[in-house]
């Protein structure tokens, strides 16, 4: 009786285990996600948000960089003209004016970063929350995000959900298609 349990178990188990398993089928999915992005209405918004600071930034450098011309222009025109003390004074002002331009260029670039990452965590939050709902609604094993590596190979069982993420998150594609 032992024989025969343990050779059923031998046997027959590993069939009834891989007719399961065969059973089970993987649903692939695929999406590019910077076109997604591209898509969202949001985006734009922000994209012209950082147009502006960045407008803004450049005219403010240019004032100043216009300055230190000036006053360049008009320390080298009287600098033969200049006691020793008033040269160097002119000389550490202009240095000062330069120093001042190369940190405000630095802290705009910072700024500028920062403002990027702000406008534009919360849109790619909002992507990533609705494929994951797309995917798990639609029975997904995976979905790959072709924007973010190489896909050798796509076979026709994967599945574009770029529709359905869309329709997720309340974008059709004629909204799209404006962009």
């Amino acid at each position: 009786m032992k024989k025969t349990a343990i050779l059923f178990l031998l046997v027959v188990l590993p069939f009834a285990v891989w007719n399961v398993n065969a059973q089970t089928k993987f649903k692939f999915g695929h999406i590019d996600s910077q076109a997604l992005i591209q898509k969202m209405p949001e985006m734009d918004k922000a994209m012209n948000d950082l147009e502006d600071l960045q407008t803004s930034n450049n005219e403010k450098l240019k004032m100043m960089q216009g300055e230190l011309q000036k006053l360049n222009t008009k320390y080298v025109s009287e600098s033969k003209t200049l006691d020793a003390i008033t040269r160097q004074s002119r000389e550490k002002e202009l240095q000062m004016m330069s120093q001042n331009i190369q940190d405000f260029y630095q802290s705009a670039q910072k700024d500028m970063q920062q403002k990027q990452t702000e406008l534009t965590q919360p849109i790619l939050d909002k992507a990533r929350k609705a494929v994951e709902e797309v995917g798990r609604e639609n029975g997904f094993t995976y979905i790959f995000d072709l924007a973010k590596g190489e896909v050798l190979y796509m076979g026709d069982q994967s599945i574009d959900i770029m529709p359905l993420v869309l329709k997720k998150l309340g974008i059709t594609d004629n909204d799209a298609a404006a962009q």
